[in-house]
Parts: structure tokens; sequence; C-alpha cells
């Protein structure tokens, strides 16, 4: 039976040791499919697959100096102490004078499963005295390969979890822990077979991973690759975003009768996001600070028809410290362009509903733990996942004298090249519930990249997956702000199409001004402004009465709803 020799050769080609090498292991029996690798303090480490109990094959391994001196114990240390047989185990450095070695592994005797062992420069075990699974699918995997990058190592194997063998793939920490889904992540699961992986890092805690493939069925085998990101995505993931413009507008119409009539918009993917109670609150730009009414503002959007009100923004890049010739303090409900326009509070609001989509599954998840890497510019936003920029920029527009000298210019313009990373021609997986397809790979993006960090939990979000936000009643809703001068805005919903009337009126019953006047308008949540200087000769302080006269196009009964709002000078 075969044992296992060492040799250390000199750069002038001769021996170090002893002629013919040191002895590693001489164990009875069989000691085969050796692998070596430096242990990075001038020695090295072997492992091999060993059958000295006669009965199945061991993983065993051994640390020799550049001295020829075995620092382990005699004939090596078994890796991992368990029943069952161990095979063909490979190895990478863990650059701290140990290892990682994994292997196939049929300790249930029903089918092979990868385990994994971390072993320290003293040869302690590190992960169990049996190791760690990596995978413990159902179906044999075989031939695991390992590499090792910013103290993260990823595992590739072939693997018969189903008919035919596929790759997968895992990403483990120093301490063993998995961080990638169960029982590792797909990366080809063509038909046939993929087998006999090969692995290296890309150099931005992922890896590229190529082997044999099958899948073309033409009697032969061809080669394939595929880079999987740090986050266990192929390609870093496939995303879809949406930018301002598309997020304003209205939503369509898109079922009637079971039936799909067209396809959803970005409008229905923002009426969406609320109807799932992604934002059970309202929709916060800025940061809440009610301990501080007085110096720090905020906007909160009640429903997604303000939203929709509030975008696209453009204006001048800017904090929250003036608002038209006041502070900005407070919560400001609702603001709308005409009131206060911000390319940042607009691109904001984007960003926040594109995360919201991906969180709520309406568009590909984990969206919101990408990184953000501008490598032309010294960027504050550099290096942070999307969901930390949303809240960066929060505090940047409300706790702006914390931000001096911020150039809110560079932010506005970073997140629209966020948001329109992923913008692309609309498509749908499916309608009930709502969901898109994604446009393309995180990789095609420059500026962006995976985190190294497990994804977020998402919390459960507790509301009907209603996709329609068309309002089911007629309605007339307070007018805000109320008390107000000059400016007001008035709500009113139409279920259907109608001819639609909206006055004011004063005490006495007199008409004071018209906003709408005996016009056909579609169904839909409508705003109106309404300025009381814009009124006939000017409103004064007082109460006042406005009017809402809807006539259905269908010849359905009028309505006649009246509220109250005050001026108050």
């Amino acid at each position: 039976s075969t044992d296992i020799y060492c040799q250390r050769i000199l750069s002038t080609g001769q021996a170090a040791w002893l002629a013919n090498g040191l002895p590693i292991c001489t164990a009875q029996n069989t000691q085969w499919n050796v692998q070596i690798i430096p242990d990075t303090i001038g020695g090295a480490i072997i492992s091999w697959q060993d059958r000295r109990n006669s009965t199945y094959d061991n993983i065993f391994a051994q640390r020799i100096d550049a001295y020829g001196n075995i620092k382990w114990m005699y004939n090596g240390i078994q890796i991992a102490q368990t029943l069952g047989t161990q095979y063909y185990p490979q190895m990478i450095s863990d650059w701290s004078g140990g290892a990682i070695i994994i292997w196939q592994d049929n300790r249930k005797g029903t089918d092979y499963d990868i385990f994994a062992q971390r072993i320290n420069r003293e040869g302690g075990l590190l992960w169990g005295t049996s190791g760690t699974d990596v995978c413990a699918a159902i179906g044999h995997q075989y031939n695991p390969r390992i590499i090792f990058q910013n103290s993260y190592f990823i595992v590739a194997w072939q693997d018969k979890r189903h008919n035919d063998f596929d790759i997968y793939a895992q990403r483990l920490n120093l301490q063993g822990q998995p961080l990638w889904s169960s029982d590792g992540n797909p990366v080809a699961t063509l038909p046939l077979d993929q087998f006999m992986p090969q692995i290296t890092i890309d150099g931005a805690n992922g890896a590229i991973i190529t082997w044999a493939d099958y899948h073309l069925n033409n009697g032969s085998t061809d080669l394939y690759s595929q880079r999987i990101g740090a986050n266990g995505l192929p390609a870093g993931g496939c995303y879809r975003t949406f930018i301002q413009d598309s997020l304003g507008s209205k939503s369509k119409r898109f079922k009637r009768s079971n039936r799909i009539i067209s396809i959803p918009n970005a409008g229905n993917v923002r009426d969406s996001i609320f109807r799932r109670g992604v934002f059970p609150y309202g929709l916060f730009i800025g940061v809440e600070r009610r301990d501080s009414l007085k110096k720090y503002g905020w906007i909160r959007y009640t429903r997604a028809s303000m939203v929709r009100r509030a975008l696209p923004q453009s204006g001048m890049p800017r904090p929250f410290d003036w608002i038209v010739d006041r502070l900005f303090v407070g919560e400001k409900k609702n603001l709308r362009p005409l009131r206060y326009d911000n390319q940042v509070v607009g691109e904001l609001l984007a960003l926040k509903l594109n995360i919201a989509a991906s969180d709520a599954g309406i568009t590909q998840g984990q969206l919101g733990d990408i990184v953000f890497q501008d490598t032309t510019q010294n960027n504050p936003l550099n290096n942070k996942k999307l969901r930390q920029i949303a809240s960066t920029v929060d505090s940047m527009l409300t706790m702006w004298s914390w931000y001096k000298n911020l150039n809110y210019s560079l932010i506005g313009n970073t997140l629209q090249r966020i948001n329109a990373a992923f913008h692309g021609i609309f498509d749908t997986i499916s309608t009930s519930p709502l969901r898109f397809t994604s446009t393309q790979a995180l990789f095609s993006v420059p500026f962006l990249r995976p985190s190294v960090d497990p994804p977020t939990i998402i919390p459960e979000f507790h509301a009907m997956m209603i996709e329609d936000e068309l309002p089911e009643n007629f309605a007339l809703l307070q007018n805000y702000p109320n008390p107000f001068n000059p400016l007001t805005t008035i709500e009113f919903n139409l279920p259907e199409p109608a001819t639609v009337t909206l006055k004011i009126y004063n005490i006495l019953g007199q008409e004071v001004g018209v906003l709408i006047d005996h016009t056909m308008m579609e169904d839909d949540n409508y705003i109106i402004d309404f300025y009381a200087s814009s009124a006939s000769g000017g409103l004064s302080s007082g109460v006042y009465f406005y009017r809402l006269l809807a006539e259905p196009l269908s010849g359905g009964e009028v309505r006649n709803l009246v509220k109250k709002m005050v001026v108050l000078k």
C-alpha cells in the first residue's frame, strides 16, 4: 500500500531533507489523494485520504516546517472524527498558519455530502470534531473546490439533488457559518449534467466558476463559466429599478374581469407598495425629529396618490433649511413640486420606492443590500448599501447643520444614477400578485457591487395584496393645510368617469371661486391647488365651503359633496 512522503527542493535544485524525502504518514493500509499548501509561515500543510482503519477512508492532515520537522501528531491528525467514508480532500490556507479542508462525506450512509473543517497552526480542530456540513441536500454532492478571499471561503461542487448534476456554491466565514442559502446557491441548473467545477476568486469577494457541461445534448461536453457575487447570486443578481418620471405616472387599470388588458406600469408598482403595507405610517423623507420641532423638518407622504403628485422633482438640490420664505421645520405633509421642488427629495422618493418594491417581492429581492462604489470621485455615499444611502440622505436633508459644505447636487445626481441603473422596458412575470422581470445584471453596472454581508431580513408586510389603487367610492377629503394662507390643496376621488364641478362659496352661499367647471374626468384620485388670492377679489379671513358635484357618465346618482375650509391671515 502507499504512504505519504515529502521533500523540500532548494532554489539550487538540491534536496533540503533526507534523500528520497521525509515520511509524513506510514500508517497501515493506503494513504492517497494528497493535497499540499503553504502554511504561510515558511512550512506546509499536507492532507490526504487515509484507509488505516481497514473499513473506510478518512481525511488526515500534517504540518511540516521549513526544516523538515513534523509539527503535529505522528502520522497526522484525523480531520473529521466520524463514521463513514470521507473522500477527495481539497485544501486552502486560512492565512493564519492553518487551513480549511473540504471533502465528500458518506457519514449518512445513503449519499455523499460536502463537509469542511478548519485546523489551526497547532493542529486544533476549530469547527467541531466532526467538521461542519457545507451541503447535506438529498442526492450526491461530489468534487468540491474551495477558494479564500478577504476572510471568507467559497466552495463549489457538482450536485445531484435533482435528476441531473448541477453546480452549486456556498460561502462561509472563518467560524464555518454558511452565509448563503441552506445547502448552497445554484450556479448552473441546465438540463443534463454539469460537473467537475473549478473555481477562482473574482477580486470582489465573489468567484468565477467553470465546469464541463452536457446540456447541449450533442454527445460531448462543452465548457461553461459563471461569475457569482458575494451575495451568492449569478452575475451579482439581476434587478429592476424605476425612475422618478415613471413612478409619478398614473397607474393603469390592467385587469378587467380577471383578464389582463395591458402591461402594468411603474404607477401600479407605487400603488401596490402602499397596498402591501410597506409604508403603514406613510413614506417619510428626512428624519422625524419631534424632539426638535422648531429646528428640523421632514416630509410625510400619507398615500400612494400623494407620492404620485410629488413626482417628478427637478428643482435645486438643497437641504430642509428653508421653504419659500420661512424656515423648514416640523412635519410637512404631502408637499408637491408646486410648493417645494427639490431634486434630492424626488430621487430619494424614487430610491425608497425601488427598495420597497424589491423588499415586497414586486421586483428582484436584495436591491437594498447592493453597495454603491464610485471610483471616479470622493463621494460621501461611497461603500454604503442602498438602504444605508437612503437613511444617510434622510439625515443630510433634515440635520443639514451637521453637513457643512455638503454638495447636494452630487447627492441628487448619485441617487439619480442609482435609480436609473436597472431602468428598462416593462414586462411582468405575474400580475396577481404583481411582479416585474429584471432588466440587467449587477455586474454590468460599474458603480454598484454586491455586499459581503448576509442579506437583510425583511419584516412581513400585513396587507391584502390588491393591485388596484383606484378609489371605490366618490369622496371629497378635507383640504390641507387648514386653516391656510394663501395655498391649500383639495383632494377628491372618482371611482368612475364623471362630469365634475368644484367651486368655492362664502358663508352666504355666494360663489367666490371656480376650480373645475363641468369637466369630464376619468376615474382616479385628484388633488387640486387653491390659492385664496386667486378667488374673486381675493378671500379675506373667514370660513368658506368647497363643493364637489360629480355626475357619473354611466347615468348613476349625482354626487353632491361639501366641506368647510378656513382662511386665516
